[in-house]
Order: structure tokens, then sequence, then C-alpha cells
């Protein structure tokens, strides 16, 4: 009680800890003591449906948390609901972390719907949610009516052909985003395509991220595309997508005829390559075994 007191306390950080219902009682009375915590980190905490429901209910009405990391905690479509319902009815909170709860679908579509109405929210992590066709076209759509959210990070979820489409027309008609992490996506090159087409018109994304997807072939031909006449993306970050160095070097190439760009295109490390080449190897045993 008395360390939320002191109000020169301005983050506060109670990951993996085991929350129960007192301590929700004790960090309630805190921060009605406390004005001037602005961050506050429960990431891995362990609590259940009543604990993490009455988290929120505290986190909703608070006016001073600015950002709010959740990571590992708020986990499955409930989390995902409570969170929809934390930024529907919090007007403060900027910045929030919801990486690892596996939210899926439904969980990914409560969010969606609430930051059709959400004003003050500017960056949401989502990375390693289980997100894939409906939950990214759910959050595809919110993008087209949301113009507050500069920062969107997608790793590590699924965004297929039908997912990219619905991000590449949200880019068409939004200007205030800014960076859009698409890091280990299962993102093909033909979906890429549809998004880098969508750049073309687009003036606000300033750094996509989208390593470690598996993008050697055509990769150059669509970069080359987009830097003649893209004026806005800074940052292009294509790295662990191949391991053939002349596709390195044209790209690296590409990349000098927009100066104001940088593309990134680190080689896949030799153990990956030795870890995909044993995966496949294996997986052509088994087939074979099934053949015989």
């Amino acid at each position: 009680g008395d360390v939320y007191k002191r109000q020169v306390l301005k983050k506060l950080n109670i990951s993996h800890n085991l929350i129960t219902v007192s301590s929700v009682k004790d960090i309630s009375k805190g921060l009605k003591a406390n004005r001037v915590i602005t961050e506050l980190n429960f990431e891995y905490t362990l609590l259940n449906g009543e604990e993490l429901k009455g988290l929120v209910k505290i986190f909703s009405s608070n006016k001073t948390i600015l950002s709010l990391n959740a990571s590992g905690s708020m986990k499955g479509e409930e989390g995902g609901a409570l969170a929809g319902m934390l930024l529907k009815q919090n007007n403060t909170l900027q910045t929030l972390s919801l990486n690892r709860n596996n939210i899926d679908t439904k969980g990914a579509i409560a969010i969606a719907e609430a930051l059709k109405i959400n004003r003050v929210l500017k960056k949401l992590h989502l990375k390693s949610n289980g997100i894939a066709n409906e939950g990214i076209i759910a959050i595809s759509q919110a993008l087209e009516i949301n113009r507050t959210l500069t920062v969107l990070d997608l790793r590590c979820n699924h965004i297929f052909l039908e997912g990219a489409k619905a991000l590449s027309n949200a880019l068409k008609l939004n200007n205030t985003l800014t960076v859009l992490n698409l890091n280990h996506a299962d993102i093909t090159i033909k979906a890429v395509n549809v998004l880098l087409n969508a750049l073309k018109v687009n003036k606000g994304i300033m750094e996509l991220r989208l390593k470690d997807n598996d993008l050697c072939k055509g990769l150059m031909e669509a970069v080359q595309k987009l830097v003649r006449v893209n004026r806005t993306l800074k940052l292009l970050d294509l790295d662990y997508n191949t391991d053939d160095f002349k596709v390195i070097s044209k790209l690296i190439e590409i990349g000098k005829i927009n100066k104001h760009l940088v593309i990134t295109c680190k080689p896949i490390p030799v153990e990956c390559m030795r870890l995909i080449y044993c995966s496949q190897s294996i997986a052509l045993d088994l087939s074979l075994i099934h053949i015989c």
C-alpha cells in the first residue's frame, strides 16, 4: 500500500506473480491512491477468470495508465473479449501488449470491434495469438475506420491471402498507421504483392517488417515496382527470407533507387537452413513410408 502512495512511482511491475482476489483489491486501492503510475506490467501472471475480470474492471476506469502489458495473462477468447471491453471503456490507454495470449479468432474480432470506436490507443501488440483469416479481416476492417492507431504488431500469426487482401484494402484508406509488423506470419509472395501494391498509394506506412516469411521467389520484382513510386516507406525488413546472395545483393541495389528507404535483407542462418533441410528430409521419409 505504501508503495502505491509514493507519488514518484511511475512504473509498476507485478509480472510473473500469483494474483488472488485480495491482490486485486490491493491493486485497486493502490491505483486509486496513486495518480502518477503510467506503465503497468502484469505479463505472465497466474490468475483465474474472476481475478482477470477484476483487474480489467480496474484498468477500464483508470485515467493515468498509458501503457499496459498483459502478454501471457489475458489468455484465450475470454481474454480477447475482456481486452475489447477495456478498449471500449478506457479513454487514456495508448499502448496495449497482448502477446502470446492465443486469443484466436473470436478474441481478435472483439478487439477489432473496440478499435472501431476507440480514439486513444496508438500501439497494439498481438504477437503469437493464433489469429488467422477471420481475425485478420476483422482487424483490417477496423483499420478502415480507426484513425488513431500508429503501430500494429501481428508477428507470428497467420496472414494468408484473404487476410492480406483485407489489410491491403485498409492500407489504401488508412494513412495513420506508420508501423506494420508481419514478421514470421506465414505470408506468401502472392500475399506480399497484394500488400506492396497497396503501399503504392498509402502515405502512412513508414516501417514494414516481413522478416522470416520464405519470400525468395518473386520478391525482387515486387520490391522494385514499389520503390519507384513510394516515398513514405523508410524501412523494409526482409531479413531471413532467402539464403541466395544474388537475390540479397539485388535487393540492396534496388533499395538504392529510393534514397529515403532502408532495406534490410540478412540471409537465413546456416543453422536454420540445416533445420529446414532436415525437416524436409524427415517429411519425405515419412511420405515414402506411408506410400510403402
